[in-house]
């Protein structure tokens, strides 16, 4: 088993398979035990400037995943990759990067509820179906001084409505708008590596 966690543009792997990614990417590989002190590896790593991802080996990596992520508040959200009758996708820009409609689970929802109230929410438009889930992504994040570990979880959705998204800017979202399927590069110039995953594992790019 393996985990991808996700700090800017850097990522951290917890991963049994220490050969296939030593022989493929410049990073930083070390062998792990649960009682590792995980806060002064990510300390190393974020000074660390030339290593490109950092890679924990463990013959038990669910486990040494499980003893890393309780170093953080954990947080769950969803979101989604919206599609219109038009076979455009919905993009955000928040905080000036381009991203994917999402947000954080309230107390007792359901996490496909989330994820189309959220879409809803952010880009003004009717609640879009969910059809499928793509799958999950794992981030890094600090706010008040504080380490977060957030889980999203991402459904493939559709639209059938003809309402104009319009941004939730008390969000920090300043702009929701379709974008055919042969401009989406473009986009990605200027987004967050697991937006990139999201629609890879979807089939988009």
């Amino acid at each position: 088993m393996e985990h991808t966690i996700f700090i800017g543009c850097r990522k951290v792997v917890i991963t049994n398979r220490f050969l296939e990614h030593f022989a493929n990417d410049n990073g930083l590989f070390l062998k792990c035990k649960p009682e590792s002190n995980f806060a002064k590896l990510l300390d190393f790593f974020e000074m660390m400037t030339s290593a490109k991802n950092l890679y924990l080996f463990s013959h038990d990596a669910d486990s040494l995943f499980k003893h890393f992520s309780s170093i953080f508040h954990n947080v769950e959200a969803a979101g989604g990759l919206v599609e219109n009758s038009s076979n455009q996708f919905l993009l955000i820009k928040r905080s000036g990067i381009w991203d994917l409609p999402k947000g954080k689970t309230e107390k007792g929802e359901k996490i496909e509820t989330t994820a189309v109230r959220e879409v809803s929410e952010e880009c003004g438009i009717k609640l879009p179906k969910i059809e499928s889930s793509i799958g999950n992504t794992l981030h890094i994040y600090t706010r008040d001084g504080k380490q977060f570990l957030k889980r999203t979880h991402w459904y493939k959705m559709k639209y059938t409505g003809s309402e104009t998204p319009t941004p939730q800017q008390i969000e920090d979202i300043t702009e929701a708008k379709w974008v055919s399927p042969e401009d989406i590069k473009g986009y990605m110039e200027n987004t967050y590596s697991s937006v990139k995953l999201v629609l890879s594992e979807a089939g988009v790019v």
